[in-house]
C-alpha cells in the first residue's frame, strides 16, 4: 500500500463496509458479506498505521479478539445469532479506538495539507462512528433491550448500531431506533457532542 494514498484505501474500506451493512440482508450470506467488509477496514486500518510499527503491531493483536469471536460465534452457530454478533463487535472496539486515533493524530500533525490527510480527516469521522458501535454494543449486551426498534427488526446487530451510531455522531436523530436504557442513552449523548466537536 502506498504511503502517500493510505487514508484514501482506508476510507474506502470504510465505505464498502458501510455499504455493505446497508444492502445485506439478514442472513448467513450477509452476515459474510458484512464480516468480509469489516475485515477489509482492519486490514487497511492496520496498513495505514505504517508510520507507526508499535502501533501496527498493537493493532494486529487488538484485531485478533474480533477474529476470534467471530470465527467462534460462527462455528458455534452458523447462523450467526444475534448475540455473538454483538460480542465479536464489542471485541472490535479497542481496535477501532487504536485505529481512530492513529488516524486522526495523523491529520492534525503539522505538515503541509495533502489529499491523503484530507482523506484521513473523512476515515477518522468513520472511524469514530465504528467505534461507538462498538460500544453500543457493550451497552446492549451488559443491558438487554438497550435499544428500542421498528417491529421488523427484533434485535439489534452490527450493522444497526453502526447505523444508530452515524445517525447520533451527525446529530440526524431519525428515531426509529431509539436509546431505551441509561447507560446507552449516556453514550448516544457523548457521541452526539463528539461528533459537534469533531466537525
Amino acid at each position: 500500500m502506498s504511503a502517500e494514498h493510505r487514508c484514501a484505501y482506508l476510507l474506502a474500506s470504510l465505505a464498502v463496509f458501510l455499504i455493505s451493512g446497508a444492502v445485506s440482508k439478514r442472513s448467513l450470506t450477509g452476515d459474510l458479506i458484512e464480516l468480509s467488509a469489516f475485515l477489509l477496514v482492519m486490514i487497511t486500518a492496520v496498513a495505514s498505521m505504517a508510520e507507526h510499527r508499535l502501533a501496527r503491531v498493537v493493532g494486529m493483536i487488538l484485531a485478533l479478539p474480533f477474529v476470534a469471536a467471530y470465527l467462534l460465534a460462527y462455528a458455534n452457530d452458523p447462523r450467526m445469532s444475534d448475540r455473538p454478533s454483538l460480542v465479536a463487535a464489542a471485541a472490535s472496539l479497542p481496535f477501532m479506538v487504536l485505529s481512530f486515533w492513529t488516524t486522526f493524530t495523523y491529520t492534525i500533525r503539522r505538515a503541509p495539507i495533502t489529499t491523503d490527510r484530507m482523506f484521513g480527516a473523512a476515515a477518522a469521522f468513520l472511524l469514530m462512528a465504528v467505534a461507538w458501535a462498538g460500544l453500543y454494543a457493550v451497552a446492549e449486551l451488559v443491558q438487554p433491550g438497550s435499544f428500542r426498534t421498528p417491529p421488523e427488526l427484533a434485535t439489534v446487530v452490527l450493522n444497526d448500531l453502526t447505523y444508530f451510531s452515524m445517525v447520533t455522531q451527525t446529530t440526524l436523530g431519525y428515531g426509529d431506533i431509539t436509546p431505551a436504557r441509561k447507560l446507552a442513552r449516556s453514550f448516544a449523548m457523548l457521541q452526539s457532542r463528539a461528533g459537534i466537536f469533531y466537525m
